[in-house]
């Protein structure tokens, strides 16, 4: 089901443009998790393509999970979560 659900935020963000970065956090959020939104972000800034972000998280520490909104808040290209 999780594909599933990536695969339509995709679709639903590729109506707004050519291209999409998808990044999909499965898990704690932690150190790792902001690393790979921060990468992907950077990658979706740098197409210019908006950045689709898919959770299936229980949760996790708190400090990474405010950088996490922090980079998303700032983002310079669109964002879908």
């Amino acid at each position: 089901m999780r594909p599933l659900a990536l695969a339509l935020l995709a679709v639903a963000a590729l109506a707004c443009a050519e291209a999409v970065v998808a990044v999909y956090l499965d898990g704690a959020i932690d150190g790792t998790a902001v690393s790979l939104v921060r990468k992907a972000l950077a990658d979706a800034e740098a197409r210019g393509a908006p950045l689709v972000v898919a959770l299936n998280t229980y949760g996790g520490y708190h400090a990474p999970m405010d950088k996490i909104v922090e980079l998303l808040i700032n983002a310079k290209t669109p964002v879908y979560a």
